[in-house]
């Protein structure tokens, strides 16, 4: 079993797809009589992964068994990598305000010049080991001029995906998930797990 250091139900969903066709189980910290209700976990990395770890070793370490936290976000070329690690926490998670905030940004910018990337790490923290493992997907493609698409969740109304040539939210997720960020990071881990078992 695995635990997914998140309170986001939608990314609970993301990776509970991404399990389905293994013998894998994943739970949520809710599920979890170790973990207090109100429990988390401040993001102060730097980068990714450093938050990615700080939230598997924090929920982990309450938890006591095998927990994964993934850290991702978008980084726009032309605002030298923002929102990057902010991109949840842009305009206090309000989504909608953050993308018209970043397409006002964007707005006279040239389809050449708004080249993006969805960036994942995804951290697995073992607590008998106290041993962090960090795996990391990218995924490529460009800023729209508006919104497209009422499928997937935060940025994907916004984000073309240059190998699905739709945006994330105009996507199925069994088409988001076979070239997503998430995906990329997610294969290497569950590739390392089977190997080593026990994290």
């Amino acid at each position: 079993m695995l635990l997914l250091a998140t309170r986001n139900k939608h990314k609970l969903k993301e990776y509970q797809f991404l399990l389905k066709d293994t013998n894998i189980t994943l739970t949520a910290p809710d599920q979890v009589k170790s973990i207090p209700k109100n429990f988390d976990v401040q993001e102060t990395g730097k980068t990714f992964q450093q938050n990615a770890i700080l939230k598997a070793k924090g929920f982990g370490q309450k938890a006591n068994f095998l927990t994964i936290a993934d850290d991702t976000g978008l980084c726009i070329d032309y605002l030298n990598g923002q929102p990057g690690i902010k991109s949840a926490r842009l305009f206090n998670r309000d989504f909608n305000k953050a993308k018209k905030h970043l397409l006002q940004l964007l707005k006279v910018v040239p389809k050449s010049k708004r080249t993006a990337q969805f960036v994942c790490a995804l951290a697995l923290f073992n607590p008998k080991t106290n041993q962090t493992k960090v795996f990391t997907g990218t995924a490529q493609g460009y800023i729209t001029t508006k919104e497209i698409g009422n499928k997937g969740f935060h940025y994907d109304t916004i984000f073309y995906s240059k190998k699905l040539k739709k945006t994330y939210a105009q996507a199925t997720n069994i088409e988001k998930n076979k070239v997503s960020h998430r995906t990329k990071a997610f294969k290497k881990l569950i590739k390392y797990i089977k190997l080593h078992p026990y994290g």
